[in-house]
């Protein structure tokens, strides 16, 4: 079962209602229309909020936007739902991204605190993921992969990169 707003956003999802994995989704949204968070209704662990916060700056990103995704915290990290805060408990579970000035991802923090990189061609296609600084217990064999396209466009070459050889996969 689904319900919405006036503007056609979800606002809550019922999925098997009536079997013993039912799951309750609550949906809020910002004067933009974009989610702000979601809770995750659970009788047996407590209520689990996922907060979404937005805008960029020119000074962390190429464009300064009030639109673009700027972070994700996950319901168990202490941060709770202030995206400035860090919490006590050293529970780190966010996401948090910069942009170009075309809105194109460039840099992704995530969870386990790694950074990773993004470079687009021309036209806009991803063509490097690098990884600039690695989290804590984070397996390092990987530092880059690369994309190559043909003419038309088409993706024809994925190569992965290790600190000081290039492995073909």
């Amino acid at each position: 079962m689904t319900n919405h707003d006036s503007a056609n956003h979800v606002t809550t999802l019922v999925e098997d209602s009536g079997g013993s994995n039912a799951r309750t989704t609550q949906y809020y949204y910002t004067p933009d229309g974009l989610v702000a968070y979601s809770i995750a209704i659970n009788p047996s662990t407590g209520d689990q909020y996922t907060g979404y916060f937005y805008g960029s700056t020119t000074t962390e990103s190429g464009v300064a936007s009030s639109t673009l995704l700027h972070g994700i915290i996950y319901p168990d990290s202490d941060d709770g739902l202030n995206p400035s805060s860090n919490g006590s408990d050293g529970i780190y579970n966010r996401v948090e991204f910069q942009y170009n000035r075309l809105g194109e991802l460039t840099q992704r923090k995530d969870n386990n605190q790694s950074i990773h990189n993004y470079n687009y061609d021309g036209l806009g296609r991803l063509v490097d993921d690098r990884v600039t600084a690695f989290g804590t217990g984070v397996d390092q064999a990987v530092k880059r992969i690369s994309r190559t396209y043909e003419v038309r466009g088409m993706l024809t070459g994925v190569l992965s990169y290790e600190q000081r050889h290039r492995r073909q996969r």
